[in-house]
């Protein structure tokens, strides 16, 4: 048995976003089986091609590695490979990532020929395409369509699992497929977990992509409300700058920054350097309005770090695990609240820190394993 899975987005840049660690988790989870093949879409071929030696770089998360697309336009058929001829019957194409192209087409002329599975991060989109940024809505139907084509689908919560039937029950497909539900694994249960550090600044932690509907420039108007009434934290921004909507998030954070502010920005960082954010932190905020998930909130409690987040959707469904103060997002007095509530009642944030340590984290290991279940079911 070999198993091919799509990397196309993942292997173009070494992006540490929740899509492509999912991807790497995954495709390290494969290696660890057996025999795996990467391989990634080239629009203008219509086809599969194998990875470039950079491309396997960015695959395997190195940060420096930058793929060239002139490189990619040289190799271009040097690379390209008849999938449908090399797959075996007893294969599987694996696909991770969204897919706004023509694979659609591909799917939907080869998918009946040989097994495949899907796993289905969100449908926000298509039900909040106001919260979506212009060029990721395009085909976004076509994508959620094509989903049906595959064997077997795996969603990563029960919300992403609701959107995706809600979709296919308004086509006329007639499906009765079994949608099944695996959350992310943490990629950090084996974490030792440690007391947060006593500081006279303590510091609140928010890592998300800056875009709309992450909720940063409501988290920095809550912050700032508290700086104003003498509250003294760091707050510190992780997440890469997105083109849609990221230069208001930063102008905000140089506005807050020039007014004495203690407030600071990264664009990306590596694995080490974020198991060292958590573990500086007091505690993180994941102001987000809408997730399929919500890796970070469960990379924090990982990290023994309580998390102030969404009462609503998917998120509230991690939050549930324990260890998460829950609030109304879409009200600046609510999360004022909840940050300060988090910076002074030691009660409650004690209460939070047992709540942790009562859960047990979902791991690569016990990933693959209910993977496998649902790879043969």
């Amino acid at each position: 048995m070999n198993f091919w899975i799509d990397v196309t987005n993942t292997c173009k840049s070494a992006l540490n976003t929740g899509v492509p660690r999912t991807v790497r988790g995954i495709y390290r989870m494969l290696q660890k089986q057996g025999k795996v093949t990467p391989v990634r879409w080239d629009q203008p071929l219509r086809q599969y091609c194998l990875l470039t030696s950079t491309e396997k770089r960015a695959l395997d998360g190195d940060l420096q590695a930058s793929p060239s697309k002139h490189w990619r336009f040289i190799t271009r058929h040097l690379k390209k490979i008849d999938l449908l001829s090399q797959m075996g019957p007893d294969d599987y194409f694996v696909q991770v990532e969204i897919f706004q192209d023509d694979r659609n087409e591909w799917i939907e002329q080869n998918f009946s020929r040989f097994k495949s599975i899907a796993v289905f991060h969100d449908a926000i989109a298509w039900t909040h395409p106001e919260l979506t940024a212009p060029k990721r809505r395009p085909r976004f139907d076509d994508y959620m369509t094509s989903l049906n084509r595959f064997s077997q689908v795996i969603t990563i919560s029960e919300e992403s699992k609701q959107a995706l039937q809600n979709h296919w029950n308004q086509l006329p497909l007639n499906c009765s497929k079994t949608i099944s539900i695996l959350p992310w694994p943490s990629e950090f249960s084996s974490v030792d977990r440690q007391a947060a550090p006593v500081t006279s600044l303590p510091e609140i932690l928010t890592i998300s992509t800056l875009e709309q509907r992450k909720n940063h420039l409501l988290l920095f108007r809550a912050c700032e409300l508290l700086w104003k009434k003498g509250l003294s934290f760091k707050l510190r921004v992780i997440g890469k700058k997105c083109p849609y909507w990221g230069d208001r998030v930063v102008q905000e954070i140089l506005r807050l920054q020039s007014n004495g502010y203690s407030i600071h920005w990264e664009n990306q960082i590596s694995d080490e350097e974020l198991q060292k954010a958590y573990l500086q932190c007091s505690f993180t905020v994941y102001p987000s309005l809408i997730e399929g998930f919500g890796l970070p909130i469960l990379e924090s409690l990982a990290h023994h770090r309580p998390v102030l987040c969404s009462d609503q959707g998917a998120i509230a469904e991690t939050a549930k695990l324990g260890g998460c103060l829950t609030i109304d997002v879409t009200s600046v007095e609510k999360l004022s609240e909840g940050l300060s509530a988090l910076l002074s009642d030691q009660a409650l944030y004690d209460r939070l820190l047992h709540e942790i340590l009562q859960i047990r984290f979902l791991n690569w290991n016990d990933y693959h394993q209910k993977f496998q279940e649902i790879l043969h079911s």
